[in-house]
């Protein structure tokens, strides 16, 4: 019994496929900016806006730009305005953040921040994207 034991073992051991860290912080990645467009949208209704559909151009586009603002080494606007023109959308809105702990933590910070509230209750827009790479967010979301 203990010999087919150790055989089942080791065979689960080589057969099972191993997770490489870019996949880890992929999932990482994917958890943290469903959990802040969740709470974003929590925020919304309890503020009697519609909330916003994920949108995979926008995610695109505002991943890119928390890589881009990693790089840097500091947060920024810069390239939104061609953000905006590559989302297709006539009128777009962006929140950038840096260095909070968890989507929640993110979220008070822009809810504190009259410019950045006003963004996120905007009843124009009905579709968003988020990126996060290396504590730098972006919420991109347009009409």
């Amino acid at each position: 019994m203990r010999m087919i034991l150790s055989a089942w073992l080791c065979a689960m051991a080589l057969g099972a496929p191993s997770v490489s860290a870019a996949q880890q912080d992929h999932a990482a990645h994917n958890r943290y900016s469903s959990q802040l467009l969740t709470a974003i949208n929590v925020y919304r209704v309890k503020h009697g806006v519609a909330v916003l559909e994920a949108s995979a151009n926008l995610d695109a586009l505002a991943d890119e730009h928390s890589k881009d603002m990693a790089q840097a080494g500091h947060p920024s606007h810069d390239g939104y305005r061609e953000r905006g023109t590559r989302s297709g959308s006539p009128v777009c809105v962006e929140n950038v953040g840096w260095n909070y702990a968890s989507p929640e933590a993110q979220l008070r910070a822009w809810v504190e921040s009259p410019g950045h509230n006003k963004n996120l209750l905007d009843a124009k827009i009905t579709k968003a994207g988020i990126g996060e790479t290396r504590s730098y967010v972006t919420f991109l979301a347009c009409r």
